[in-house]
């Protein structure tokens, strides 16, 4: 809701943070089970990971650099490519 790194915020603050979204898009019409959540500033813990779960959130989007090409990965931790890399890359 706030945008805010959720490693760094209580527990009770980052179930809250949560669920703020979780109400917004809810009020908008979009708020689907198996949802997505990319963690702000890549920022999250062993807690937040299992809140999320109990949430059913299918996918935690993190910044840690790489892409999945194994069948068997953490779907709460997945890694991205950063589009300004993407030259550095190819």
């Amino acid at each position: 809701a706030n945008h805010l790194r959720l490693n760094e915020l209580s527990n009770k603050q980052a179930i809250s943070e949560v669920n703020k979204n979780i109400k917004f898009l809810k009020k908008i019409g979009v708020f689907k089970e198996n949802w997505i959540m990319c963690y702000p500033y890549g920022a999250y813990d062993a807690f937040i990971k299992r809140f999320l779960k109990k949430k059913k959130c299918f996918l935690g989007l993190t910044t840690n650099h790489g892409y999945e090409n194994n069948i068997k990965f953490n779907n709460l931790e997945i890694k991205r490519i950063d589009c300004n890399l993407i030259n550095k890359i190819i």
